[in-house]
């Protein structure tokens, strides 16, 4: 039989290699859960695993035995055997020898004597840890020699012929020395990890004793390692100069390589334990000479080691404010990262090199720790004047520097001092707030003066990109830039906002007025210009004005009614005008270039408030929406989305378009009313055919943007410029028959095209024709949407929109559902269409309907059951009375759709979905037709055979805890179907007149299942094992339910109580004491009061 050893090395083998044995799949499986096994019983198996990990080769004992595949997963066995040690008790006495005895053995001839895992680095960041993890679980009470024993190895024999600066056993020493940092103190890998209370008291109790034990030596021994390092490096680089210091670092030789690593390293290990020990070990004039020293060090990863080691002293905490302040003068690091940033800045104009902006990047990253930090003192009350004084000089020395970096051509190194920014202009607002009148400094204002200059250069493209070809990730970061600078911005603006004002548009106005000069204003110059007039009208949220107001200094107190009629040209514009009229005089929209061009035009569709006070405006916005710099441009990417912004434009300003412009507007855009039918560029014929793979093709090819959906927005601008017409009926019909006739016509040619019979193979034509019909069918259904809506009630003098033209492209709609309504894509089309036809022609389409019903529901597919619910609340909302036939034609069918959908069981996570959505689905449906005083259908004679199944469904809804938003408007809906069904029948006067009728509904025998079914669900929803009290929805659930129990008694009276207290509470044994308080509470508290008190009802029921 195979030892232990084999058999994992077997497994390894198949594990990797499936084509091991033929490539049977079952034994490869095998192998995989074997070692799954090896590893999860740890226990067991970590002595083979330290056996396969140590082996050496017989023939030549210095090389390993076993791949680095073995090795690793060896070392992975014993990692999980000595992780969190702590839950399983100390190691065994004998385990522990071993593992001491091994380790420090492999040590010694790896990284004495041998090669350092030169072979498979991997191997050795792999050991430091899992040596980690023995230390973490020896360290306390077993191995407590752990860094004397790691010290000896550092200070080989003298008898040997090791060098006193061994390179490979520093390196390991240092990479230990950061796990076990990283292992007890490092906040992203605790945060990353799921919290356990016993680790963190666990790495309390090893930092505790590191810093008791072996903090000292620790610290003395790296830096003693660095320093010998480092005179070992200068030597190397004097000799390989010829005698002088090497001025750049080129070919390095392996002695020089091994000398600089050792020295990074042993920096980076120093400032991984920074954080957690003695300050006084750690800052000393010694470790601050050496660390200033390496800042200049000729190594870049030397340097970057330097600085992260001096930002982790920067940013150590310490308990006591002044000696943070004493710290911060000791450091003195003002005028160190001025000579820094001056140095650096003066080569990056010669050669800005990755190295170089990496280097900047991290002094960055030093100079706004050190600036947080000061912020934070000069805002510390515990200090005194003097000591506040000392932080506020530090600091003030400092802002130059941090403007000097803020300005870096380099986001990486610019967006590195945005914290510092923040925090110092959240220290001038409290300023502010403190002190209105006098906070604003000559000092401060300087500051904030270079600062905005520095922040506009920032919103600034570089002249040397090309954002039409980016792609989107790049756009994204550019954009978030802005933002970013922005919010900076607004800060500015909180505190002094005509010195925000003023700077963005002095810039904006100047670049504008130069290119309305004549001027060769840079593209990048010029989009920023327009940007900033976008900006400016969004400076200061809520402070700024709306509508009229931002652009015109006209009276506020104008009536409402008489705003559209009054002559704004009268009044003078606001600053905010002022730029916008610049804008469009300046005629920058002629400049040749697509970015420029799409910021124009996004500023313009966003302040159409500017044209309804300067109407004289609008006819050249239009032109250059509508020639080659607009809708016609040349590059597709601006034309898609200058589609959208001139259905914005065109829409909002509806009523301040002249007339007369209407046609030749609506004739410039002819050519953009027809599209093509694009297929995604990678699409493939499926290989097998069905109708279901037929349905499906053609929803992934219409869930891929193409230019038709952009295209919408101009049929649905076309549709408000024909709208702007309603004065000129004649007129306004010719125009929507010159929008739809085309469309009209092309509908017709593709419902005669032929299509193969449903199940059956489909060509690409066949998809394409489809397609074509759908896209039809959806141009259609946009142009409505352009009109204003359909009055109710209509007002006397309404003049209606072309109904006769509505009704054709309603015709034409239903013959496509006769012809391929089959498809779901085009019944999906349908619904859209005719929602919008509607939302414009009213009632007046309320004839076609039943047809339209009828033919959705021919073809109806389960997944379109939420969609066409949704349809049909919205029909019942926008028609009211005159959908009650159709409504309740569909009624039944559809309650019985939804039953068999949530009596279905639920086996994953879309039955889950699905349920939930239908559910909701409905309860809105539902809602909707109470709120439109339409549940009358659900009662009527057609369906009241109907009505017991509809109350159970509903009823079921209410009963499922583990949905508790829909059992919550289920039981809102029975609360309000009992409000209006629920009355008792109507009764004779004593006089015995005429019956007086409580309710214009009286459902027969309602009472009985109120009785019995509805209370009993109400009452047992709180006591369901599911229901849980401690929940937010199931609270809001059971006040739902208290809702229920006071319609009842408002709706059944003193008939309501008595059934409930002699009836229904003792059936469910409750005593009668109780249920007389119960049953008097639903009568004599008001909402709120009775929903607390049947909250505490049922607390103290379930407790009991």
């Amino acid at each position: 039989m195979s030892s232990p050893e084999e058999q994992i090395v077997n497994a390894i083998t198949i594990a990797q290699n499936p084509n091991v044995y033929g490539g049977n799949h079952a034994i490869h499986s095998q192998a995989i859960e074997f070692l799954a096994k090896v590893r999860a019983e740890s226990a067991q198996s970590w002595r083979p695993a330290l056996s396969l990990f140590l082996a050496v080769k017989q023939e030549d004992p210095s090389k390993r035995q076993f791949g680095p595949d073995v090795r690793i997963f060896a070392l992975s066995v014993l990692g999980e055997f000595l992780d969190m040690r702590t839950s399983k008790g100390p190691l065994a006495p004998d385990d522990f020898a071993t593992l001491k005895e091994q380790f420090l053995n492999y040590l010694k001839s790896e990284y004495l004597y041998g090669q350092a895992e030169s072979e498979a680095p991997f191997i050795r960041n792999k050991f430091s840890h899992v040596l980690t993890l023995f230390f973490l679980a020896s360290y306390e009470t077993q191995w407590l020699s752990f860094f004397s024993d790691m010290f000896a190895l550092l200070k080989p024999p003298p008898d040997t012929q090791i060098p006193p600066l061994n390179a490979h056993i520093s390196i390991f020493f240092f990479k230990l020395v950061q796990e076990i940092s990283a292992e007890v103190a490092d906040q992203l890998i605790k945060n990353a990890r799921s919290f356990t209370a016993e680790r963190m008291a666990r790495d309390g109790r090893v930092r505790d004793l590191v810093r008791e034990r072996d903090a000292q030596e620790i610290n003395a021994a790296v830096f003693a390692i660095v320093v010998d390092a480092k005179t070992k490096l200068d030597q190397v680089r004097v000799a390989a100069a010829g005698g002088e210091m090497a001025s750049a670092s080129g070919n390095l030789s392996v002695e020089e390589r091994l000398a600089e690593d050792v020295v990074e390293l042993g920096i980076r290990a120093f400032a991984s334990y920074v954080q957690w020990i003695d300050i006084n070990l750690t800052v000393t004039p010694d470790t601050i000479t050496l660390l200033f020293s390496l800042l200049s060090d000729l190594s870049l990863s030397v340097r970057l080691a330097a600085t992260g080691a001096i930002t982790k002293i920067v940013g150590k905490g310490l308990k006591v404010p002044s000696d943070k302040l004493k710290l911060m003068q000791v450091l003195s690091l003002g005028p160190v990262l001025h000579q820094l940033q001056e140095q650096t800045a003066q080569l990056a104009k010669e050669n800005y090199t990755e190295a170089l902006m990496s280097f900047r990047n991290a002094l960055a990253h030093l100079a706004n720790a050190l600036g947080v930090e000061l912020v934070a003192l000069c805002q510390n009350t515990t200090l005194a004047p003097d000591e506040i004084g000392a932080a506020a000089e530090m600091l003030e020395e400092c802002m130059p520097t941090a403007l000097r970096f803020l300005a870096d051509d380099y986001d990486d190194v610019s967006l590195s001092m945005f914290p510092l920014v923040t925090e110092i202009l959240s220290s001038y607002k409290k300023a502010k707030q403190a002190s209105p009148d006098t906070h604003m400094t000559a000092e401060k204002r300087t500051f904030l003066e270079e600062m905005l200059g520095v922040l506009l250069d920032m919103l600034k493209w570089d002249e040397d990109d090309e954002p039409e070809i980016f792609d989107e990730d790049d756009i994204i970061m550019f954009e978030n830039t802005r933002k970013d600078v922005r919010k900076i911005m607004d800060m500015i603006y909180v505190l002094d906002n005509d010195l925000v004002t003023s700077a963005i548009s002095q810039q904006a106005q100047s670049a504008l007025d130069l290119y309305e000069g004549g001027a060769n204003l840079p593209w990048n110059q010029a989009e920023l210009a327009i940007y900033l007039v976008f900006m400016y009208g969004e400076l200061g949220g809520k402070d700024k004005g709306k509508g009229r107001a931002a652009f015109c200094m006209a009276p506020s107190n104008i009536p409402k009614e008489q705003r559209k009629t009054v002559d704004y040209s009268e009044y003078p514009l606001t600053p905010q005008g002022e730029m916008m009229q610049t804008l469009i005089r300046s005629g920058i929209s002629t400049y040749p270039n697509p970015t420029v061009a799409m910021q124009f035009f996004e500023t313009v569709a966003r302040y159409v408030d500017f044209f309804k006070v300067r109407k004289e405006n609008v006819l050249p916005a239009l032109e250059a929406f509508l020639d080659n710099r607009g809708i016609h441009h040349p590059s597709s990417g601006v034309r898609k989305r200058v589609f959208y912004l001139f259905f914005r434009f065109v829409q909002s300003l509806r009523t301040d378009i002249d007339i007369q412009h209407v046609p030749p507007i609506l004739q410039a855009i002819q050519d953009l009313m027809t599209f093509d039918v694009e297929l995604p560029k990678e699409f493939e014929l499926p290989e097998l055919y069905s109708d279901a793979i037929n349905q499906d093709t053609l929803a992934t090819i219409l869930k891929e943007p193409t230019t038709f959906d952009a295209q919408l927005y101009m049929f649905e601008a076309a549709g408000a410029l024909v709208s702007t017409l309603w004065s000129l009926p004649e007129h306004q019909a010719n125009a929507l028959r010159s929008v739809t006739a085309p469309l009209l016509s092309r509908l017709s040619a593709g419902l005669q095209t032929p299509i193969p019979v449903a199940g059956a193979k489909m060509s690409e034509d066949d998809f394409k024709t489809v397609l074509a019909v759908h896209h039809c069918i959806q141009a259609l259904g946009s142009i409505p949407k352009g009109f204003p809506e359909y009055p109710s009630p209509v007002p006397p003098d309404y003049i209606p929109p072309p109904l006769t033209e509505f009704r054709q492209m309603a015709d034409a709609i239903l013959v496509s559902l006769d012809v391929m309504g089959r498809f779901r894509v085009v019944r999906e089309a349908a619904r859209f269409a005719f929602g919008r036809i509607i939302f414009a022609a009213g009632p007046s389409i309320t004839e076609y309907i039943p047809r339209l019903m009828g033919s959705l529901l021919a073809h109806f597919d389960s997944s379109e059951f939420v969609d066409f619910i949704g349809f049909i609340s919205h029909m019942t909302h926008k028609l009211q009375a005159q959908f009650t036939a159709v409504l309740e034609e569909v009624f039944a069918p559809l309650t019985t759709h939804v039953s068999s959908v949530i009596a279905k069981p639920i086996t994953g996570t879309d039955d889950k979905v699905v349920h939930v959505d239908t559910k909701k689905a409905f309860l809105s449906f539902l809602s909707t037709i109470m709120s439109s005083n339409l549940g009358g259908i659900i009662v009527s004679q057609n369906n009241l055979s109907n009505l017991q199944p509809f109350l159970e469904t509903v009823l079921q809804m209410a009963s499922d805890p583990s949905d508790a938003l829909n059992q919550k408007l289920a039981l809102a809906f029975v609360s309000r179907f009992i409000s209006v069904f629920g009355h008792p029948a109507p009764t004779t006067n004593g006089n015995g007149s005429a019956p007086a009728s409580n309710s214009a509904f009286i459902v027969p025998g309602i009472e009985q299942f109120i009785y019995q079914r509805i209370l009993l669900v109400a009452f047992s929803i709180p006591f369901h094992p599911d229901f849980n009290l401690k929940d937010a929805q199931s609270l809001a659930t059971l006040q739902e339910v208290a809702n229920l129990l006071q319609t009842i008694v408002k709706v059944r009276g003193d008939e309501a109580l008595t059934y409930i207290s002699t009836v229904f509470l003792p059936s469910q044994n409750v005593p009668t004491t109780t249920a007389m308080e119960l049953t008097n509470s639903i009568r004599a508290l008001d909402k709120r009061t009775f929903q607390k008190y049947l909250t505490d009802f049922v607390k103290a029921s379930r407790s009991s």
